[in-house]
């Protein structure tokens, strides 16, 4: 038998009283006759609307008699106290200021209020009670705390095809052994198709860094294609330039929530709820692997979750994803996804021709002092050199810097015809060369002489902005200076024919 009371009202309460008088409202009796059934009345035991069992005085039936005499049944309502949603444990004045505040900021809980009061100095420690406010109140409609609202309206919707719609983000996970021995978090990457609500990529990896999100979504782009528009948080994974260049060149449109509105991840985030409770809540308590981990939750997904029909879309994510298949956007021909995941770093170039990265300096091409030139390099095989890319093509490999080798090696001339200005100055032009060589510590007697070539590549300054790589042999500074003459009467005939 349910002990629940039922609620009263005003009316059902009216109601009871008058079934009580039913014999006194209906016949005519005398004033004998009358206390006698009163006093018959209060014998019998009644129920009242809460379901609660009571005896009534008969003084108490008689009171009722005359108050329906006098203003019928609804005069039978009880009373309404004068002090209704008023506290008789606070000060009207303190009640009032505890309402305005909680009316000013409807978030603000119990306990900050009574700190803020009490701080304030408008009561004493303890003289405000938890319970007594929260009556207060209650009384006046103000007990419960709103949702944080984020000014704008929400709509559940779907996106009309497979990949139009990508949604990233992060969970953590349970505790794993790592390949150290040492133990430490799991962090789950996973990137849900919103059309189909099928899971494109998800992987535990050992940490929640920008590498181990360009790893899941470079596996799904490889096995899937390219999404048209990729939803993810304001994680420092996902605002990082790394991945902003990367939609970029694949032409894919990357989209951030708002600050601290999880909500605007919402299919995602409920299929996280889905997989605590239907796979990592069911695992043994032991402390797994990542590989365990992984191979527990791509079996479930396969079995489990794209096998069985969606409730918002109403059908299986697997099937669904299959039968959008036309829709797939494949990566162009013309693209290499492991180039345009390489991350990049600009750097200026030395007068020495070497740049500085990672903590050392490593050596470009000479013709590139002075210039800008992006460092593109894998941070998944960090012994791997960094590739040189400057205007829009790659110029070559950097190199290592080794100073003991330099003082070897044997400088050809292109570097040192770079030194030449536009106005092709040839006295001045040797000037630099000549204290170029010295100022490397390289003597005459260690070149060779190329004239021919010399001339050829001065002529050719006159035509194009920088000097391509050649094979030359080493010019001996003797030759040159003997021959300057030479030099200046052949520029000048090369100067009046491009004229």
């Amino acid at each position: 038998m349910s002990t629940k009371k039922r609620p009263e009202t005003p009316e059902s309460i009216a109601l009871w009283r008058f079934s009580i008088l039913g014999p006194l409202v209906s016949t005519r009796l005398e004033h004998g006759d009358r206390r006698t059934h009163f006093a018959t009345a209060a014998q019998l035991e009644y129920e009242k609307p809460d379901g609660e069992r009571v005896h009534v005085a008969a003084r108490t039936i008689e009171d009722w008699y005359y108050t329906y005499l006098k203003d019928g049944w609804l005069g039978l309502m009880p009373a309404v106290r004068d002090d209704r949603h008023k506290s008789r444990a606070i000060c009207p004045e303190i009640a009032a200021r505890l309402l305005a505040a909680k009316r000013q900021k409807p978030r603000r809980s119990i306990v900050r209020l009574i700190k803020a009061f009490v701080r304030l100095k408008w009561v004493h420690e303890g003289e405000l009670k938890r319970s007594t406010v929260h009556r207060l109140l209650q009384a006046n409609a103000l007990s419960l705390r709103p949702p944080r609202e984020h000014g704008h309206e929400r709509r559940s919707f779907l996106p009309e095809h497979a990949c139009d719609l990508w949604v990233g983000d992060v969970m953590h996970g349970p505790r794993v052994r790592r390949a150290d021995g040492q133990q430490g978090k799991s962090y789950l990457v996973t990137i849900l198709d919103a059309a189909t609500r099928f899971v494109i990529r998800s992987r535990f990896c050992a940490d929640e860094g920008m590498l181990s999100h360009e790893n899941v979504l470079l596996a799904a782009i490889e096995h899937h294609g390219l999404p048209r528009a990729y939803y993810v948080d304001r994680g420092a994974a996902y605002v990082a330039d790394s991945l902003a260049k990367i939609c970029a060149d694949l032409g894919v449109h990357l989209i951030h929530t708002k600050a601290r509105d999880p909500e605007a991840k919402g299919c995602i985030e409920r299929w996280h709820r889905t997989l605590r409770d239907e796979l990592l809540d069911e695992l043994p308590p032991d402390i797994h692997t990542l590989d365990g981990l992984n191979a527990a939750l791509w079996a479930w997904l396969a079995i489990e979750y794209h096998a069985r029909t969606h409730s918002t879309t109403g059908r299986a994510p697997g099937l669904h994803f299959e039968s959008e298949l036309a829709y797939l956007r494949p990566v162009p021909g013309d693209i290499n996804l492991r180039d345009v995941f390489l991350h990049r770093e600009t750097r200026l170039v030395h007068k020495d021709g070497c740049v500085r990265f990672q903590g050392g300096f490593y050596e470009v091409p000479g013709d590139l002092v002075g210039e800008r030139v992006e460092l593109r390099f894998d941070p998944r095989r960090p012994d791997d050199s960094p590739l040189v890319f400057h205007r829009g093509v790659y110029r070559d490999v950097a190199i290592p810097l080794d100073r003991l080798a330099n003082a070897q090696r044997v400088l050809p001339l292109e570097p040192l015809l770079a030194l030449i200005g536009a106005n092709h100055q040839v006295p001045r032009a040797f000037g630099k060369i000549q204290h170029s060589f010295e100022a490397r510590g390289v003597h005459a007697a260690q070149l060779s002489a190329d004239r021919a070539s010399a001339l050829e590549l001065i002529a050719n300054r006159g035509h194009a902005d920088r000097v391509d790589r050649v094979a030359l042999r080493p010019v001996r500074l003797e030759d040159l200076q003997a021959n300057r003459a030479v030099l200046r009467v052949e520029l000048k005939r090369q100067q009046r024919q491009s004229l």
